[in-house]
């Protein structure tokens, strides 16, 4: 499934720091035509937008302050965004915490906001609404597939992204809107540093194994990012970690690893 970027129109949301920047940054490489960044941090928007306009030039992004866990401010900025860059071909679904005192919160941004962007992206690119097709990418976690104490709530929701994005990519063949996932391994961005972990495990031994923890460039996660919207079928899954190359997973049926009690 070959794509190109170049003169695509894209959205992305929490896209003015970390993974979300160097995404922005790797699809203007690629020459996309114009990136819409929708994210809480207006100050940071902004001046996101402004180096990447003098860098890039003028008015290929466009920035929208939005709380994305408020659904209609979320579908307003979306809706504006899609006018004002003349449709939509790919939308990456970037926005999320580490906060497992707010739990609410962070199933709203995590989980629900995501839902909502992918059903409002398919709104706009699904052949069966009149699109042209697309792609939408979800970013999900390593913490998808293991069990982890300090944040079990963090990584429920990215187990919920995998469980969505592997059931909604089997629309492909209505939609045209292809729809895949990249689960990162510990990356060097302000979700680490800011996790607040849960009230079951010690917050200074949890503080203590992230400052430890090697993490990745996001810079790494954002070129694979862009090759997974460029190479990948729809419905992949990708893996990137410090530790690994980019794997593709291959989640099997349960009844070929189940065993019998």
């Amino acid at each position: 499934m070959a794509l190109s970027i170049k003169d695509k129109s894209v959205l992305v949301t929490g896209g003015c720091r970390g993974i979300g920047y160097s995404c922005v940054h790797q699809l203007l490489l690629k020459g996309a035509k114009i990136v819409a960044i929708l994210d809480m941090d207006s100050v940071c928007g902004e001046k996101a937008i402004q180096k990447f306009n003098t860098e890039f030039g003028r008015n290929c992004t466009i920035f929208f302050s939005t709380n994305v866990s408020k659904a209609e401010e979320f579908e307003s900025n979306f809706k504006k965004a899609v006018e004002k860059m003349g449709g939509l071909d790919i939308l990456i679904n970037n926005a999320g915490i580490a906060n497992e005192r707010n739990w609410d919160m962070m199933i709203n941004i995590n989980i629900k906001a995501l839902i909502q962007g992918t059903f409002m992206a398919i709104d706009v690119m699904g052949k069966h609404k009149g699109g042209k097709g697309g792609t939408i990418i979800n970013m999900s976690s390593i913490s998808a597939f293991g069990a982890y104490v300090k944040i079990p709530v963090y990584a429920a929701t990215k187990h919920a992204v995998i469980g969505f994005t592997r059931a909604i990519a089997l629309n492909y063949e209505t939609t045209g809107v292809a729809i895949k996932a990249m689960c990162p391994g510990a990356t060097d961005t302000s979700i680490i540093s800011n996790t607040e972990y849960s009230n079951l495990v010690s917050q200074e031994e949890a503080s203590s194994f992230a400052a430890k923890m090697p993490r990745q460039r996001t810079e790494v996660v954002g070129k694979e990012t862009i090759r997974l919207i460029e190479e990948a079928t729809n419905g992949a899954i990708w893996i990137n970690t410090l530790e690994t190359s980019t794997l593709s997973l291959n989640i099997p049926d349960y009844t070929t690893y189940g065993t019998p009690v």
